[in-house]
């Protein structure tokens, strides 16, 4: 060693941080899932937030931020986060975005007054018929003036889709 003047050394090792998030999901095309931050750091302070989120929204620099989806499928978001002291982690979920159901009410029909007909639905697992309330695929009807009826059609991931089919009733 040297004589004289010592020299002394702070080292400060700052924790990694743990990034994590929870979000709303799944959702049908066409829904919002929102994104709730709850990362932690064990000393210092989370200063920046980095979120590849898809969607609507893209990107985004907010805490917890939200995207709306259009399309059925598993986009991948990312959240990247920073401290204060400058260290960072990331971390990576899939999200799932179901696809809605295409909703079929079938053909228009034309019917005399006190006659009727059979509408047929297409295109999910559960139906539910307005007017009529019924959860069957074919209804028959016999309406006295000419009548819309709207069939909501629900898959088994709950999202649903609706179509509309006009008896019309003639003299």
């Amino acid at each position: 060693g040297c004589a004289g003047d010592p020299s002394t050394f702070t080292i400060t090792v700052n924790p990694i941080p743990a990034a994590t998030f929870i979000n709303s999901g799944p959702v049908c095309e066409g829904g919002t899932i929102s994104f709730t931050d709850q990362s932690t750091v064990s000393t210092g302070t989370i200063n920046q937030w980095s979120w590849t989120l898809g969607g609507t929204a893209g990107t985004s620099t907010s805490q917890n931020p939200s995207s709306t989806y259009a399309n059925p499928g598993a986009p991948v978001v990312v959240l990247h986060i920073t401290t204060a002291e400058g260290c960072s982690y990331s971390i990576t979920q899939v999200i799932t975005v179901n696809a809605n159901p295409v909703a079929d009410a079938g053909d228009n029909m034309e019917i005399c007054v006190g006659g009727n007909t059979t509408l047929t639905a297409s295109g999910g697992g559960n139906y539910l018929w307005n007017p009529g309330a019924l959860n069957t695929a074919a209804i028959n009807v016999s309406p006295v003036s000419t009548q819309v009826y709207t069939v909501t059609v629900t898959n088994s991931n709950g999202c649903f889709a609706s179509d509309f089919a006009t008896v019309n009733v003639n003299p």
